[in-house]
């Protein structure tokens, strides 16, 4: 793998890096080459991934402006390099538009233009692989908002069960001349992350063979130039048992690029990453980061000569959206879901006499997580509930509570699910959690392998965590409503449809028999407490029933928590529970 970095540019240095010396570039090769015949073009690729419905720069748990992402300043971007490169820039995304915010949650039942799509079809986006969140609303809702585009959703790795034709596997766009073949591919942890909605409508095959066979195909409708975008991961294993469950890879595309001949250029996505230029076996591979936080800008040269088109040249930047203004024909077309999506986040559910905090969530039995897994438990009518910090950075503060508080807390649309569970399943699943703690001597910190919301915490038990034990053998003292637990005891657990489904390493919840599954989301089930509650009170839910051990560990684990990086920043290769 040959790596290559570049500086990260601004606008006022966007024209100078991008254009200027690309199009002296291909205007010496034409020279050179015309007595032979022969011209070279320079394609630009320019592309965004994981946008999770940032159209605006505007945080809506706190409801402030954010000037460093958002499509609006992508689109600023964007435009600029389509009037340094007129007729030869194409326009992509990676996937995994439509959920991930207030601002996606309240454009989801489907009344008028999506927001989210009215912004790219402003934009003018060429194509956008499928992102697994696309289906998190379900594929009536998917399809409700696709329907709006004026761009393909592409996915050549899925199937439609019911003999309808949903997403095609590629596309072919021209510009000045040269056929650009665009192959989509979406993720197979879908089918773990949202069986329910996927299961018996559409199957998302591995992603190797399904790019394989889809440039052969592009190829012979006419394409001269191959570029991939892919919902997926460049490599690392899979958040998922793909022994078990016989789906393919999480993170394939550096062995695409390696196994699969006549890919140019491969834009990824997935797992929450920037990466400006890496070259692997002659493919060239980019990945903007997400949010819209940066815009990947590739070139390619192509030189075409007696019809053949030869890609000669090719490297990428990215281009980060800090400092750059909002397009305003992007924030327009985003105004109503924008002041929607704020009303909805500001609105004044209910109140608390205290401060709950989560930033100590895995190190102590804290209120606010027990507030959501007692919310659950109730729903679910379950001995045991489980959930995860998402972040240590959720703080419901003394007086007015909102619904953008509640929706830090638990940002995730997972629905509530409860299993039957025997009490070898339960120790088992606490191990797993433990593994989230790395221990040499003294020191302690989270294992970096590890998603921090794969650390899962558990009500209903009372446990230690033992770290100065190895990982397999760290639960002690495990017992539930007083009693000891035997691995042939029986419980019910209400847990997330994401966890529930096994994902981040939980295999063995595989085949426990389901008990509760009625689709309530579990966010709303939060909002709907504290709108009945009026006034939230900690001794109403908390009770304390795990430990990190021994208290030298757990105070190192502590300083470990603190230094820890925010959870956008750390998501996993699955993006998201």
């Amino acid at each position: 793998m040959e790596r290559r970095s570049y500086p990260l540019p601004r606008l006022a240095s966007v024209i100078a890096l991008l254009a200027v010396p690309a199009v002296a570039m291909a205007q010496a090769a034409s020279a050179k080459s015309a007595s032979q015949g022969a011209r070279v073009v320079d394609l630009v690729v320019t592309a965004t991934t994981d946008v999770h419905g940032r159209v605006r720069g505007w945080d809506y748990y706190a409801d402030t402006a954010e000037a460093g992402r958002g499509l609006s300043r992508a689109a600023t971007i964007v435009d600029s390099v389509r009037t340094a490169n007129p007729g030869r820039v194409l326009l992509v995304d990676a996937g995994d538009l439509l959920q991930g915010n207030p601002f996606t949650y309240v454009a989801r039942d489907g009344k008028g233009a999506h927001p989210v799509i009215a912004a790219m079809n402003g934009m003018r986006y060429d194509a956008v692989a499928v992102g697994n969140h696309e289906f998190n609303y379900g594929i009536p809702a998917f399809e409700r908002a696709s329907a709006q585009a004026k761009f393909p959703f592409l996915a050549a790795n899925s199937r439609s069960l019911d003999g309808k034709k949903r997403w095609s596997p590629f596309t072919i766009v021209v510009r000045d001349g040269v056929k650009v073949g665009i192959i989509g591919v979406t993720n197979p942890g879908s089918m773990v992350w949202d069986a329910e909605n996927l299961q018996g409508k559409v199957a998302i095959d591995d992603i190797l063979p399904a790019v394989r066979r889809t440039v052969a195909e592009a190829r012979a409708a006419g394409a001269q130039v191959i570029v991939v975008v892919a919902h997926a991961g460049l490599d690392g294993v899979a958040s998922y048992d793909t022994v078990g469950t016989g789906l393919g890879s999480e993170n394939p595309m550096a062995t695409v690029a390696k196994e699969v001949p006549g890919i140019d250029l491969i834009v990824f996505g997935h797992s929450h990453r920037e990466l400006s230029d890496t070259l692997i076996n002659g493919v060239l591979l980019t990945q903007p980061r997400n949010w819209a936080t940066s815009v990947s800008v590739a070139h390619l040269g192509v030189r075409i000569e007696s019809g053949k088109a030869t890609v000669t040249t090719k490297h990428a930047v990215v281009v980060r959206a800090t400092g750059h203004g909002e397009q305003a024909t992007v924030a327009a077309a985003a105004a109503a879901g924008h002041k929607a999506a704020r009303g909805y986040s500001t609105a004044v559910i209910g109140t608390t006499t205290t401060d709950w905090r989560a930033d100590s969530a895995r190190v102590v039995d804290t209120p606010i997580m027990d507030f959501v897994l007692e919310v659950m438990r109730k729903a679910a009518g379950t001995d045991l509930a489980s959930a995860a910090a998402f972040s240590t950075e959720a703080r419901l503060a003394k007086g007015n509570i909102t619904a953008a508080q509640l929706a830090l807390l638990y940002p995730y649309d997972n629905t509530l699910k409860g299993l039957r569970i025997t009490g070898k399943q339960l120790r088992e699943y606490l191990e797993q959690s433990a593994r989230y703690w790395q221990v040499t001597g003294t020191h302690v910190t989270p294992d970096p392998s590890i998603p921090s919301f794969n650390f899962e915490m558990v009500a209903g038990a009372e446990y230690a965590m033992d770290l100065s034990k190895p990982t397999g053998s760290r639960i002690t003292g495990l017992k539930v409503k007083g009693a000891l637990v035997r691995d042939s005891d029986t419980f019910t657990i209400a847990l997330s449809n994401y966890r529930a489904g096994g994902a981040g390493g939980y295999t063995m919840l595989r085949g426990a028999p389901l008990m509760h599954d009625k689709q309530f989301e579990i966010r709303q089930l939060l909002i709907d407490e504290v709108t009945a509650k009026k006034t939230l009170t900690p001794a109403d839910y908390f009770t304390r029933n795990w430990s990190l051990t021994p208290n030298a560990l757990q105070q190192a684990a502590a300083a470990a928590s603190i230094h820890e990086r925010p959870f956008d920043a750390i998501r996993p290769l699955n993006h998201f529970p």
